[in-house]
């Protein structure tokens, strides 16, 4: 990973989600098929852009975890 990549997914990890079911923990604690919905659907480009950039480490070193 580069390092301009790697300081975007640290940024990610430690970014709160802002509502919903895991409101208040950060995105490295929420399951991954919460992750790829949140990647996929949500409106909101950077959120969605953070949600991808985890679950696409976690897809990479197989560490998923599901709710």
């Amino acid at each position: 990973m580069k390092p301009e990549q790697m300081k975007l997914l640290k940024a990610a990890i430690a970014t709160r989600m802002p509502f919903g079911r895991f409101k208040g923990r950060t995105l490295d604690g929420i399951p991954s098929g919460y992750l790829k919905w949140m990647a996929e659907k949500l409106d909101d480009d950077d959120l969605s852009t953070m949600a991808s950039l985890i679950w696409e480490w976690r897809d990479d070193g197989n560490l998923h975890f599901w709710d």
